[in-house]
């Protein structure tokens, strides 16, 4: 009979994996139960100094498959060595003798099919006593063949002394009845024991197994049949051991954490995406339009173009200069009319100081019209010394009238003192002539006297009247004349000013006209549709000669709305738009306010869908950091991004969601 050994139950490690005696390592699968379990060499049946090679693998008639390999590894307190690998074989610890122990008779089980699932309980186990080896020695090959009896049984429990299942003391060991079914387990080659610092006291129950190894031996006698069958389908179960091992080995504190881990981040993702909002946009495409319409350049006059200072597509700032017209016949005028004004205006001068009497100052005038000043000088002159020979004139005659008044004026007093004193002496020669006094010639000659005196007086003032009428006659004329060279200066002062006013008129006609002669940009814009192109070509009045696009500050975009965003899309929302042209990665884009939405839909010829018009007020017309690089021209083409709203990104996820579920159950 075979003597066989096994190994303690412990679990298997990574390093144990298919190592079977006489082999290469990693051709034995491991264990399906994650222990590692060998078996002794076979014991010699007819010399005890013969050795025998033990099998490779072998399978009790329990249905237990058994690898023939080296003894345990014992179990230690100490420090485990830092070298586990099985290809280092390290030296064997030795091993204390135990003393033999003998079984009763073990019922031989039927050996079950490979694909039985294991049976794991009321299986005994071999514990071989190892032989004591030599320090420094080598433990490689095979296990030397051990003398008859020198196995020990463990319970298939695995409980202590005094356990359930414990046998008495002197009676045979029972074997628990067990499925007749079971599969062949894997067996793991060992690994080197390691040098055994504490040995632990054998129970009760296993010194008394190993008092009866021949039954044991018996029961666990391999099968040469099943042998050949393990070694056949070794490579499948290599790989099947491996899965069963991970399923029986459980799950490892890395893998909690990891497991943990990840469903913390799942659960963080989902509170973020519930929390985190995102913005809705109305995505619409457009161009960048002018704050103001085109600005049309004309000529009101027309004429000949003299000098062509800008070309189609030239940035130009406001007043800047375009085309520049001939100007000879127009200075002309102009120069023929500015005379004529200064001519007026000395002639106003000079009319204003005959009416004034003041002097005349003629400093308003420009000195190159010094000829006119000095005509209207001497003018004065005359005018002034004529005035005053005729007043001198009138003047003496009225002098001479007022002297004579004042002499006839004292002859009439004079007359009437002799009248009166003629009087007296009239009435008392008449007296007289009564009282025979006097004589009648006395009376008669003083009343002749009498009579003349009345005559005198009535001749007096005849003249007095004369003179009185000449007089008045006199300050008449004068007056006459003052009147008449005022009103004579007042006409003439009236037509100067109606001719100086239309002189002026027509040289600030002709001076704008001077002006209009350099055709200038009203705005700050892009020089567009250029007519003119030849110098001394003929403009035609009123004629267009080219296009300004205005290029201010405000700056505004044009953009097509969707009718599937129109009831998102409001007045005021902040619009962010992205010009073609300028790289938005690279320059950003330019922020904006939605200012108008167009009453109705517009649809194009070459379009089969309508759209809205929107109106978007630019916050700056450059991209960018940089206001003198990269400007908005009108014209280019952008795509505004209108903000309509948020939504969570829970929301968003969903949303497929929500839209199947609306969507479900209402087919036709």
């Amino acid at each position: 009979m075979n003597a066989f050994s096994m190994t303690d139950l412990r679990p298997s490690g990574p390093e144990e994996k298919g190592a079977i005696p006489g082999k290469a390592q990693g051709d034995t699968p491991p264990s399906r139960s994650g222990l590692n379990i060998r078996m002794g060499q076979k014991k010699p049946s007819a010399n005890a100094n013969e050795t025998s090679k033990p099998p490779e693998s072998n399978r009790s008639p329990l249905g237990i498959a058994l690898k023939v390999g080296k003894p345990p590894k014992a179990v230690s307190d100490g420090p485990k060595p830092k070298d586990s690998n099985p290809t280092t074989n390290p030296k064997p610890a030795p091993q204390p003798d135990r003393p033999p122990l003998t079984i009763a008779q073990v019922p031989r089980a039927t050996a079950a099919p490979a694909s039985s699932p294991p049976a794991t309980e009321g299986v005994g186990v071999v514990v071989p006593k190892p032989k004591e080896s030599q320090p420094g020695a080598a433990a490689k090959g095979p296990t030397p063949p051990k003398p008859k009896g020198s196995e020990t049984v463990a319970p298939a429990s695995g409980g202590p002394p005094g356990s359930q299942g414990e046998p008495p003391q002197g009676a045979a060991l029972p074997v628990p009845k067990r499925p007749e079914t079971t599969v062949p387990v894997p067996v793991v080659s060992p690994v080197a024991v390691p040098k055994v610092e504490k040995r632990e006291e054998k129970p009760d129950w296993l010194v008394r197994v190993q008092q009866e190894p021949e039954s044991l031996q018996s029961l666990l006698e391999p099968e040469p049949e099943e042998v050949a069958r393990l070694k056949q389908g070794y490579k499948q179960h290599r790989f099947m051991a491996q899965s069963v091992i991970l399923e029986e080995s459980g799950l490892s504190n890395q893998v909690r954490s990891a497991m943990l881990a990840v469903s913390l981040l799942i659960v963080a993702f989902f509170v973020w995406a519930s929390l985190s909002s995102m913005d809705e946009i109305a995505s619409t495409q457009g161009q960048v339009m002018p704050s103001s319409p085109a600005q049309l350049i004309q000529h009101l006059e027309g004429g000949i173009i003299r000098e062509i200072l800008v070309q189609e597509g030239q940035i130009v700032k406001k007043d800047a200069l375009l085309v520049r017209l001939d100007s000879e016949g127009v200075l002309a005028d102009l120069n023929q009319l500015k005379a004529k004004r200064a001519s007026l205006r000395a002639q106003e001068i000079r009319i204003r100081a005959v009416l004034s009497g003041e002097d005349a100052h003629f400093n308003e005038i420009d000195q190159q019209y010094q000829s006119f000043i000095q005509g209207q000088h001497l003018l004065l002159l005359a005018q002034r010394s004529a005035l005053a020979s005729e007043r001198g004139v009138l003047e003496t005659r009225i002098s001479r009238s007022r002297l004579r008044i004042e002499n006839l004026l004292v002859q009439q007093q004079n007359l009437e003192k002799q009248r009166a004193s003629l009087s007296q002496e009239l009435g008392m020669k008449g007296q007289g002539y009564e009282q025979g006094v006097v004589s009648r010639l006395a009376v008669l000659g003083s009343q002749r006297d009498f009579s003349r005196i009345e005559a005198e007086e009535v001749r007096s003032q005849g003249d007095l009247t004369t003179a009185k009428r000449e007089l008045e006659e006199a300050l008449g004329n004068l007056d006459e004349l003052l009147k008449k060279g005022r009103e004579t200066n007042l006409r003439e002062l009236a037509a100067v000013t109606t001719d100086l006013a239309q002189a002026e008129e027509q040289s600030r006609r002709l001076s704008d006209r001077v002006q209009r002669l350099e055709v200038r940009s009203p705005v700050w814009g892009v020089v567009n549709n250029l007519q003119v192109n030849t110098v001394g070509g003929v403009i035609t009045p009123g004629a267009l000669i080219a296009e300004i696009i205005p290029m201010d500050s405000t700056r505004r975009v044009e953009t097509r709305i969707s009718t599937r965003d129109i009831g998102h899309v409001a007045v005021g929302q902040t619009v962010t738009v992205k010009v073609t042209t300028y790289d938005f990665a690279r320059y950003g884009g330019i922020n904006g306010i939605l200012e108008s939405v167009s009453p109705t839909t517009f649809k194009q010829q070459d379009e089969k869908e309508p759209f809205y018009k929107g109106i978007i007020r630019l916050d700056k017309p450059y991209v960018g950091k940089d206001e003198k690089k990269n400007p908005v021209l009108p014209g280019m083409t952008v795509q505004a991004d209108i903000d309509t709203g948020s939504k969570t990104l829970m929301e968003y996820m969903l949303k497929p969601i929500y839209a199947s579920v609306n969507k479900a159950f209402r087919e036709r």
